[in-house]
């Protein structure tokens, strides 16, 4: 299989070229797609409980949504954060369909009632999914994704204090749900 054609250009270079263009450039637009598709894909599934069609869903959304509205792109911050700003806001639209049912953990995949070290992985992943939307976002925005508080600022479009507080919070309710895996004392917080 050929590997697609590299795009040196810069995120803003491209973007110039699709807004310019008469009918757009469809070719520059194309090497954005190519750039970035895996990552918002997997934002999105992440953010929506691990369910990769419909994270690839939103990155089609998303991607169609900047190139209808190419024109208004003004090039202030990254490109990066524009369009996962975009995803994010299609993720919470999916999750209100959703009646804001975010996977709480029950008895039943709770880390406390399985012993198989296997299964922490997926207690990972049902605890960060049982995070609420708002806090799910910044956490997985920074751990998975490596941006900064900066960057997840400019991409949620919320002040960088509440980024650090919402990571704050991420951190604490996952030490609290993965407590009985980590060896942690959760009233004490101390290692056993």
């Amino acid at each position: 299989m050929l590997e697609p054609t590299p795009c040196p250009d810069s995120d803003d270079a491209l973007m110039r070229r699709s807004v310019a263009a008469p009918m757009g450039d469809t070719g520059a637009f194309a090497c954005l797609v190519r750039r970035y598709q895996a990552r918002v894909i997997g934002y999105a599934a992440r953010m929506l409980g691990g369910d990769l069609n419909a994270g690839a869903d939103i990155a089609q959304e998303a991607f169609v949504n900047v190139w209808q509205n190419r024109a208004r792109y003004n090039g202030q911050g990254k490109f990066a954060s524009y369009l996962l700003h975009i995803a994010h806001r299609s993720c919470l639209d999916k999750l209100r369909e959703r009646d804001g049912k975010h996977g709480e953990l029950t008895e039943t995949n709770h880390p406390a009632t399985n012993a198989n070290g296997v299964e922490l992985a997926v207690c990972v992943r049902e605890s960060v999914k049982s995070l609420t939307p708002d806090i799910r976002a910044v956490f997985l925005l920074h751990e998975y994704e490596g941006f900064t508080y900066s960057e997840i600022a400019d991409a949620l479009g919320v002040p960088m204090g509440t980024v650090a507080s919402r990571k704050h919070a991420a951190v604490q309710a996952l030490r609290d749900s993965l407590a009985p895996w980590l060896g942690y004392n959760e009233t004490k917080g101390t290692s056993k």
